[in-house]
C-alpha cells in the first residue's frame, strides 16, 4: 500500500515522503498510531504544496539572515551610562539592550539565542559580541561604552 509519513519512521523513511509499505503494516501500526495517510492523489499534491511552502520559507529566512549578517558585521553601537569610580558602569549592558539598539538602529530582528559566549558588559572601552546566524558564519558587533 502506497502511503505519505507523516512522521520520522526508522527503517522506513523520513516525513512527507511517500512509500510503499506491506497492507498489514499500514492498518496495525501507522494509520492507529497516525503516523501515515494514504497517498491518494488529493493527498499527494497537497504534500508537495507544503514542501514547497516549507522551502519558500527557508529561502527567505536565509536571505534574512545574509542581510542581517550584512548589515550588522563589524558595526559599531554606542552605549553610555553613569560609572563608579572604579570606571565601571551602574547598570551592565546586556543582550536585550543590544537587540533592542539593532531594532532602533538598523530595523532588524535579532534572536537572544544567537549570541555566542555572551557576558554582560560593564567595563568602558570596546568590545566585541559574536552572533551566529543559524547556517551562517559567525560575525560580530563592536560594542562602544563611554561615560556619560
Amino acid at each position: 500500500m502506497k502511503v505519505i509519513l507523516l512522521q520520522d519512521i526508522a527503517n522506513i523513511g523520513k516525513k512527507g515522503e511517500t512509500k510503499e509499505v506491506s497492507n498489514g503494516f499500514v492498518m496495525n501500526f501507522l494509520f492507529p498510531q497516525k503516523l501515515a495517510i494514504l497517498a491518494t492523489e488529493q493527498n499527494i499534491q497537497k504534500q508537495k504544496s507544503v514542501v514547497k511552502q516549507k522551502e519558500k520559507k527557508k529561502s527567505l529566512q536565509q536571505e534574512n539572515y545574509q542581510r542581517i549578517m550584512q548589515t550588522l558585521n563589524k558595526q559599531t553601537l554606542k552605549f553610555s551610562g553613569k560609572i563608579s569610580s572604579q570606571n565601571h558602569l551602574f547598570q551592565a549592558i546586556h543582550e536585550a539592550d543590544i537587540i533592542a539598539a539593532i531594532k532602533q538602529n538598523f530595523k532588524l530582528e535579532v534572536e537572544q539565542r544567537w549570541f555566542k559566549d555572551f557576558v554582560a558588559l560593564k567595563d568602558l572601552g570596546k568590545h566585541q559580541v559574536y552572533l551566529q546566524l543559524p547556517g551562517t558564519k559567525q560575525i560580530f558587533i563592536n560594542i562602544k561604552i563611554e561615560a556619560l
